[in-house]
């Protein structure tokens, strides 16, 4: 007898494998239900968003105004709008750092604009006031981002000195200058082995000249910069380190 032609696929012997097949190359997929019945997936599951799927798309930044010296003694703002075409639910907020929520709005209709109201616990010895709120709102997760933009008070012309393992002990300065009416230096410290002096130039610039003790292998130190009040959201150290000559 010649061997069958017929595709091997369908070489089924009974009506079972057949239903087999059929389901499972069917384009529908089929959910079963708790009464043994099918239907196809409902269509208002939420979805959230995949951790790292957006990490292209930044958050829209609110640059808040402080001046130089404000500390969270006031309550801040924003204001937020709903872009999207329908009502937006947010059922909570939260934030990173500093950051603490006062109130913010539940319900937003569709191109309504509203208010989160927060305080900031500004940093000291920091140069970064950036922080993040979270929404967790009916169409995912909302993040917005703060940034404190301060009235400047102090500026380091440099604040990183190096020298060479092996080489000169040789001193570096580095030049403040402060705002008029803002701060005064008054001292300096620095980590040990290293010497550390403040002159004053004028009424507003000072000079901090660093000298290390040995240059005889590498390492890092650091120099502190005392000011007659606090400066929130502004570091006020000089990093110094001797590198290696490879």
């Amino acid at each position: 007898m010649r061997p069958s032609t017929m595709n091997p696929m369908l070489q089924l012997r009974d009506f079972r494998s057949l239903a087999i097949l059929a389901v499972l190359f069917s384009p529908v997929v089929l959910w079963p239900q708790a009464n043994n019945t099918v239907a196809t997936p409902p269509q208002n599951v939420p979805l959230l968003p995949i951790s790292g799927g957006l990490s292209a798309l930044a958050p829209p930044t609110y640059k808040v105004p402080l001046a130089w010296n404000e500390r969270a003694d006031k309550v801040l703002s924003i204001s937020i709008k709903n872009d999207s075409g329908k009502a937006l639910k947010i059922y909570g907020a939260q934030a990173t750092g500093g950051v603490f929520i006062v109130d913010y709005p539940t319900n937003l209709e569709p191109g309504i604009d509203d208010i989160i109201s927060f305080l900031h616990n500004a940093p000291d010895n920091t140069d970064d006031e950036s922080d993040l709120i979270s929404l967790l709102t009916d169409q995912g997760i909302k993040v917005l981002r703060l940034d404190i933009v301060r009235q400047p008070a102090v500026s380091f012309d440099r604040r990183e000195l190096t020298w060479t393992a092996g080489g000169p002990a040789e001193t570096k300065t580095v030049t403040l200058t402060a705002a008029p009416s803002t701060v005064v230096p008054q001292k300096i410290h620095a980590t040990a082995g290293v010497t550390a002096v403040l002159e004053q130039i004028s009424a507003t610039t000072w000079v901090v000249k660093v000298t290390p003790a040995s240059t005889a292998k590498p390492g890092k130190f650091a120099v502190f910069v005392d000011f007659d009040q606090p400066l929130p959201g502004q570091a006020t150290v000089i990093l110094g380190e001797i590198q290696s000559q490879n």
